[in-house]
């Protein structure tokens, strides 16, 4: 059994030691933050992780689906939308595959994607470069991939389990849906790896730009870790113990 105390201490330790792999006196350092490296494989692995215990919530969760006003579901469907997102999130961090078997990216997709990969967060409009790498503004600002995931994690990491927990009518509202309600600490975590992925930045505001590359490189891993985790909690909390009720991820 993981203590709810343990877990979350143990992480945030993990979390802050990570970032000093991004200092350039840290032998070896490239190998775990620079492109393919051995953190951004880590994260490629805690969303497939994450990806396949949502999915088997999602199968397992039959007669616990959700109730949409008229339409109900037998399973529920929460589970099946983030399982899909963090499948996509695994094939967006591994371009779908490309440098592991090696293809070519389509001329059409290179000319349009600022690292000329086979993958969608990289392109242009998201990332606002043109093709020489120089910024420009774009109407999509708010849609670039860094703030949609800032958006999930901050509404459902930590403003519904606020919902849930302050309000007695969103409570009410949650329940009926039956959406599945994280545990507060998870949101803190996410909060404190971003707090600490500023701090080494600030630290770290006189060495050359990629220690700024390594830290988001680091920042990106430790969220994975926080969503593996998530997912690890729903399958054994709200899934598993449906049928063993003194099991607890807690």
């Amino acid at each position: 059994m993981i203590s709810k105390y343990k877990t979350p201490i143990i992480l945030l330790i993990l979390f802050t030691c990570s970032y000093l792999l991004a200092f350039p006196d840290v032998q070896y350092n490239e190998y775990f933050t620079d492109e393919d490296s051995w953190i951004e494989n880590m994260s490629a692995l805690a969303f497939l992780v994450a990806a396949v215990l949502f999915f088997l919530c999602f199968w397992r969760s039959k007669g616990n689906g959700n109730n949409l006003w008229k339409f109900k579901t037998s399973r529920n469907l929460v589970y099946l939308g983030l399982g899909l997102l963090f499948f996509v999130a695994f094939g967006e961090e591994i371009s779908w595959g490309q440098r592991i078997f090696g293809w070519a990216t389509p001329e059409s997709l290179a000319e349009v994607n600022y690292q000329q990969e086979t993958n969608i967060h990289n392109l242009d409009f998201f990332t606002f470069k043109d093709e020489a790498g120089d910024s420009f503004w774009s109407f999509l600002f708010v849609l670039n991939a860094g703030r949609i995931f800032f958006y999930f994690w901050f509404s459902f990491l930590i403003l519904l389990p606020l919902a849930n927990y302050f309000s007695a009518g969103l409570k009410k509202i949650i329940n009926k849906i039956n959406i599945p309600v994280p545990p507060m600490w998870l949101g803190g975590l996410m909060i404190s790896n971003l707090l600490l992925s500023k701090l080494y930045k600030v630290v770290t505001a006189d060495y050359p730009e990629n220690y700024t590359n390594s830290i988001d490189e680091i920042m990106e891993g430790n969220y994975a870790i926080v969503i593996a985790a998530l997912a690890i909690y729903f399958f054994v909390n709200k899934i598993y113990s449906l049928e063993k009720k003194d099991l607890a991820f807690t």
